[in-house]
């Protein structure tokens, strides 16, 4: 049957191509090395887990990178990975950063 949302951040963020990839984009954010970020989401083999899209979406916010982060939470959609507090986090303080509050 379809997977449940549990199960579906569990198998992908299970992957063990993965592994290192969050971390490598939460150390750039810290940085505010949006190059670095990019870099190491842009590097993952497949599709990269819900995981990796929350911390790029968290490095976005850090590094201010409005326009990206919205193309990348559409990423995320088409990817089909579930939404949690994490993705609307950083996309919550960039709208309201940019008083688009609608988006």
């Amino acid at each position: 049957g379809p997977q449940s949302g549990l199960d579906h951040v569990m198998i992908h963020c299970s992957d063990p191509r993965h592994a290192g990839v969050t971390t490598a984009i939460k150390k750039a954010a810290q940085a505010q090395n949006w190059d670095a970020a990019i870099s190491a989401f842009r590097d993952v083999k497949g599709t990269p887990s819900p995981l990796n899209f929350n911390a790029i979406l968290h490095a976005a916010d850090k590094c201010e990178r409005h326009e990206d982060a919205f193309k990348l939470y559409a990423e995320m959609r088409e990817a089909g990975h579930p939404m949690s507090a994490s993705t609307f986090t950083p996309l919550l303080n960039i709208a309201a950063r940019m008083r688009q509050l609608d988006r």
